[in-house]
C-alpha cells in the first residue's frame, strides 16, 4: 500500500518533482520502501521454505514414535498387532489434511487482513445523504437564487485526534443572498473559508449550523444528484482523465451533442486550442492532462462545467 501510494502521488506530481529537481530524491525514496519490500519478503519467502520440510520432518517423527513405541506395545503384548496397524494407518490419514487445514488457517488470515481494508471503504457510510422523503427539484432553465442563513462550518476532525480537541471554525454565522441572475465574488486571504463556502453549495459538506436555501428550497431537502446536476463546479484542483478532450469536456453528461462540447469549448476560449492539436476534439489526453498546459487544463475544467449551468 505504501510502495502504491508512492508510485500515484510521484506520477500525479511528476511536473513538480521535476521543477524542484527531486527526481533522484524521490528514486531514493522508492528504493528506500523497496529494499523494506524485498525484505519482508525475502522473511516470508524464508518461512514458506522451512514450513514444507518441517512438515513432512513432523509426518516422519510422528511414524517413528508410532512405530518405536507401538511396536513396543505389540512385542509386549499390551496391543494387538491390528490395533497396531489400524493406528498407523489412522496417523497416515490424518497427517495431510491437518497440514492441510494449517494451511487454510494461513490463507484464511491473510485474506482476513485484505479484507479488512477493503471492508472499511465498502462498509463506510457517506456523511450527506438524502432525506427520506427531498422535493422536487427540476431543472428551470434559468438562473436561480441562493440564500445562506447563518451558515457555521468546520471540516471534520482528523482520525486519531484528541476527544477533547476543538474543532476550527472556517465560517461562522454568515449570512447573504445571491439573486438569480447575479454575480459574486468572493476574497479574502488564504484560510478564510472562500473554497469552504462553495462546496458547501454542491453539499460537498454540510455545514454544522445554519441552513442554505436555493430558490427558498433547504438543499438538505433536495435529492443531492439533482442539485449537482444544476451546478456548474471549477474545482481548484485540475484533474482531466485519460480520455478524449471531447469525453473530458462532456464529462457528466449522459449522452452529450458534439455541438454542446464545441459550444462549453467556445465559451471557455479552448476552441481555437484544440483545432491546434493533430485529433482535435478526439485527441487522448495523459495521465490527469498530462500533455496539456496548466492553463489550458483550467480552461478544459471550465468547459466540462458547461456554459449553460
Amino acid at each position: 500500500g505504501h510502495m502504491t501510494t508512492r508510485v500515484q502521488e510521484n506520477l500525479s506530481g511528476t511536473r513538480v518533482v521535476r521543477a524542484y529537481r527531486q527526481e533522484r530524491a524521490e528514486e531514493l525514496r522508492f528504493g528506500a520502501l523497496g529494499e523494506e519490500y524485498l525484505r519482508r519478503n525475502m522473511s516470508l519467502a524464508g518461512l514458506y521454505g522451512a514450513m514444507s520440510p518441517s512438515f513432512s520432518l513432523l509426518a516422519g517423527l510422528g511414524a517413528v514414535m508410532v512405530l518405536g513405541y507401538g511396536g513396543i506395545l505389540t512385542l509386549r503384548g499390551q496391543i494387538s498387532v491390528g490395533a497396531f496397524i489400524a493406528f498407523g494407518m489412522y496417523l497416515s490419514i490424518l497427517t495431510w489434511p491437518l497440514i492441510a487445514l494449517g494451511w487454510v488457517i494461513n490463507l484464511f488470515q491473510r485474506g482476513a487482513a485484505s479484507m479488512t481494508r477493503l471492508t472499511d471503504i465498502l462498509d463506510a457510510q457517506p456523511t450527506v445523504r438524502d432525506v427520506p422523503a427531498p422535493q422536487d427539484f427540476e431543472p428551470t432553465g434559468h438562473g436561480r437564487s441562493i440564500e445562506f442563513r447563518n451558515v457555521s462550518f468546520h471540516y471534520p476532525l482528523p482520525a486519531g485526534a484528541p476527544g477533547d480537541a476543538e474543532p476550527r471554525w472556517v465560517l461562522q454565522n454568515v449570512s447573504f443572498v445571491v439573486p438569480a441572475g447575479a454575480t459574486l465574488g468572493v476574497v479574502g486571504a488564504t484560510g478564510s473559508g472562500k473554497s469552504a463556502l462553495m462546496d458547501l453549495i454542491p453539499r460537498h459538506f454540510d455545514p454544522q449550523e445554519g441552513e442554505i436555501a436555493v430558490d427558498d428550497i433547504p438543499v438538505r431537502a433536495i435529492r443531492v444528484e439533482k442539485l449537482r446536476r444544476e451546478i456548474g463546479y471549477v474545482p481548484q484542483e485540475s484533474l482531466l482523465f485519460s480520455d478524449t478532450i471531447a469525453t473530458n469536456l462532456a464529462y457528466g453528461l449522459d449522452e452529450p451533442a458534439p455541438e454542446a462540447v464545441h459550444r462549453a469549448a467556445t465559451a471557455a476560449q479552448l476552441g481555437e486550442t484544440i483545432r491546434e492539436f493533430p485529433g482535435g476534439y478526439d485527441t487522448m489526453l495523459g495521465e490527469r492532462g498530462i500533455n496539456l498546459s496548466g492553463g489550458q487544463e483550467g480552461e478544459a475544467l471550465m468547459a466540462s462545467a458547461g456554459p449553460d449551468r
